[in-house]
């Protein structure tokens, strides 16, 4: 907003033509909020986020396969093709794939997922700085080598899951000489961009890295999530190309990492911890709340129940975290939307590199993809626990059935309902603070609600995709 200001005028001045436009902007905001219900919001958007996606995969002036973290080159600058976020995007992509039916959309995706493959195995064979845990590349395909927080070993992992999800995609399709060839190909050495990540994952999960926010060095929980799932999924696919061998020790080593993951659990706090053994990095995180946790359980969701969304542990901590930001950000107190905001933790200082005039910079905000994340939870935990027919209150959830509004006499259609309810308000909280257009940005303001950060974020497309999926 910037650029609406001129040179020269004073501080009350400046301070007026501020509120003239948030004013101006929030009715505006205010009469796109009211235009549609949320069903017919969440399906022209589901149309608008594939959009908006689509120009940052391979884009005209980068390799072919590369995902832009977002359109934005400055203030803050994320055009780069880091291995987590593409890894994300493009299991959502192959969700995409799927779900749509001929088109030149389809079609697009379809060479964006080869070149992907390509790219990616490219990524792997480049001399970096930290290996295979290298976090981002250029959009070259060369090795970022300023300083950066790494290495980091979810990259890989999470890589490894979206492409087992396309090896199973292209094998409906009676692809698998191209699985085969292109993906996993059973050796060691491998010379298959899969098989590789597998491998490393398999032997490098036991050492500390940095995290999903690139902030702090230690041993991970939404890491070894990934790295767990990454291996369970990994074991089905060399099953299915008979590598049985391989299979059996990505189950083992998988096995070994739920033991690990166990020791995150704080019974005191009633939370899982975000991160152990810290040896590097931001040490001002004390609150035990971070909503990787939450993602994790989403990105690292297997068909073994292991930490599930309807997990004690992590229905405990849902609750825990729901009740810190609701305390953390002002647009939550003032109680205009049922939905909450969330944000990546309480003490976040991360205001996303921003100039605009209204921003606090070591002030963090919420995010639009974390956001919809927790949506997403609660419905894929619905979805559980309507499956299930049954479900018990105990001490270790009591407060997470609270804050959803039922008790121990309420029935499972009563709780899905419930459920349900409570994860459209987390969409209702997008919907409100998305632009009339639908274009979502990394964050949105802490006290007035405004879009910061990068713009076009390509993870909170992404996580808007994969929330609507699960609706």
């Amino acid at each position: 907003m910037g650029q609406f200001f001129e040179l020269g005028e004073t501080t009350l001045n400046k301070l007026a033509r501020v509120i003239a436009v948030l004013c101006f902007s929030t009715a505006v905001a205010g009469q796109a909020f009211a235009a549609k219900t949320l069903d017919d919001w969440m399906e022209t958007q589901q149309a608008k986020s594939l959009e908006y996606i689509l120009p940052n995969l391979s884009p005209s002036d980068a390799a072919a396969g590369v995902v832009v973290a977002a359109s934005s080159r400055s203030y803050p600058d994320y055009y780069y093709h880091w291995v987590r976020d593409s890894g994300i995007v493009v299991y959502s992509m192959v969700q995409e794939f799927e779900r749509l039916g001929a088109s030149s959309e389809k079609n697009q995706l379809a060479q964006f997922l080869i070149d992907y493959v390509t790219f990616s195995r490219a990524n792997q064979l480049t001399k970096t700085l930290s290996g295979m845990g290298e976090p981002k590349f250029y959009i070259d395909g060369k090795a970022f080598d300023g300083p950066w927080g790494r290495p980091q070993n979810d990259g890989p992992a999470l890589r490894a899951i979206s492409l087992v999800a396309l090896a199973n995609v292209w094998m409906k399709a009676g692809k698998e000489n191209w699985v085969r060839e292109r993906l996993y190909d059973g050796k060691i050495p491998s010379y298959t961009v899969l098989k590789a990540d597998l491998e490393f994952t398999a032997h490098h999960w036991r050492e500390t890295c940095f995290d999903l926010w690139e902030e702090v060095k230690g041993v991970h929980f939404y890491s070894r999530m990934a790295q767990r799932r990454a291996l369970i999924d990994g074991a089905w696919l060399a099953d299915r190309l008979n590598d049985g061998a391989a299979a059996s020790f990505y189950r083992k080593e998988a096995d070994k990492i739920g033991g690990e993951l166990l020791s995150h659990w704080d019974s005191s706090k009633g939370v899982l911890i975000p991160t152990t053994y810290r040896d590097g990095g931001l040490d001002y995180k004390n609150t035990g709340i971070d909503s990787s946790v939450i993602i994790a359980a989403l990105h690292g969701r297997t068909n073994d129940g292991f930490l599930s969304v309807t997990d004690d542990k992590m229905l405990s901590t849902f609750e825990r975290q729901v009740v810190a930001f609701r305390n953390a950000y002002d647009i939550n107190k003032k109680n205009q939307i049922k939905g909450l905001a969330i944000g990546r933790y309480p003490e976040d200082k991360y205001e996303g590199g921003s100039t605009e005039d209204h921003v606090r910079k070591g002030e963090g905000n919420p995010w639009f993809l974390l956001t919809l994340g927790f949506g997403e939870f609660l419905l894929r935990s619905a979805a559980e626990f309507e499956r299930k027919g049954s479900f018990t209150v105990n001490s270790t959830n009591a407060a997470f059935f609270r804050y959803i509004g039922v008790d121990s006499n309420a029935g499972t259609d009563e709780l899905v309902k419930a459920m349900r309810a409570k994860a459209d308000a987390f969409f209702v909280r997008v919907k409100y603070h998305a632009t009339s257009d639908g274009r979502l940005p990394e964050q949105f303001n802490r006290h007035n609600g405004f879009g910061q950060g990068a713009k076009d974020l390509t993870w909170s497309y992404a996580a808007f995709l994969t929330a609507a999926a699960a609706r």
